[in-house]
């Protein structure tokens, strides 16, 4: 009886240990999940109580979060007004919307390809099967390869609805993330994908070699690319995004110092050494809707 009632008592107290973990874990986008888990590290120092951080794509934790399994998210696409309700309808709280960074993403080639630039209809018609081979667009006699992220990425489905809303090429070869991707296209001279900008970027924001960032072409004016810092930022590149965090508003005030560190002074530093971009003015005014 006594082994009984122990062990009773010893799964009870791993339960507890294992919903407080979930309580201060953030899960999601395998883009942000590296800035903010050096994030995270530096806050619990001086925390009894540690968060957590996770990766493995936006879209898997998007579903975790909209049935109660999740109640902080990482996501690097904005969760549409019908998500957002229906996580509230099964917490019973509201939901806040954070923009804790800017991001660009890149689309990259060989270098030695040698084809540097592409409009908009191009890259769709690329990523849709309708361009298969890179001599339509100036380059070699070659059938291009197209590598993409999988279905969980929230990156994927940035550049789908961007793009692709009908389906990308059938034969798009996927990888598990950015990095696995750069690898590829560095020894494929065919190849052809899309990556967030860090990836590509040292320390100082400027591109690694072996690897080369297309610039876009716009309608009526010129190309642009994703390391014009002023250019991103100021949103006429394409593909700038920003990087969001979703907390079910429980009033933790573990939670709400944390995300205040994210968007302090020091946090934003760290996050642009880390290859990102600091919010703007605009995100700081949208972040203040929720209390932050």
């Amino acid at each position: 009886m006594k082994f009984i009632l122990f062990t009773v008592l010893f799964l009870l107290s791993c339960a507890k240990q294992n919903a407080e973990k979930l309580a201060l874990t953030f899960k999601g986008s395998n883009t942000s999940s590296e800035v903010v888990n050096m994030l995270a590290k530096i806050h619990n120092k001086s925390k009894i109580k540690k968060i957590q951080v996770i990766g493995g794509g936006s879209e898997e934790a998007i579903n975790e979060f909209i049935s109660g399994d999740l109640f902080y998210l990482n996501s690097s696409r904005k969760l549409n007004p019908e998500e957002i309700q229906q996580v509230e309808r099964v917490n019973d709280k509201k939901v806040k919307e954070v923009i804790f960074a800017l991001d660009a993403i890149a689309l990259i080639v060989n270098p030695k390809l040698g084809v540097h630039e592409l409009n908009l209809t191009q890259i769709s018609e690329i990523l849709q099967g309708k361009i298969k081979n890179w001599k339509e667009l100036g380059g070699p006699n070659l059938e291009i390869t197209i590598y993409g992220r999988k279905n969980s990425s929230g990156t994927c489905h940035f550049i789908k609805e961007k793009f692709a809303p009908n389906g990308f090429a059938t034969n798009i070869v996927e990888k598990n993330n950015s990095n696995e991707i750069v690898r590829a296209v560095k020894s494929d001279l065919s190849a052809f994908s899309y990556v967030d900008l860090k990836s590509i970027s040292n320390k100082d924001h400027f591109p690694k070699r072996g690897i080369w960032a297309i610039n876009i072409a716009i309608e009526g004016g010129n190309s642009v690319s994703p390391f014009e810092r002023l250019v991103v930022l100021s949103g006429q590149y394409p593909l700038s995004r920003p990087l969001y965090q979703y907390i079910v508003d429980f009033e933790d005030p573990i939670i709400s110092d944390f995300i205040k560190f994210e968007l302090s002074d020091i946090g934003q530093d760290l996050i642009e050494r880390e290859g990102f971009f600091k919010i703007l003015p605009m995100q700081k005014a949208l972040n203040r809707e929720f209390g932050y």
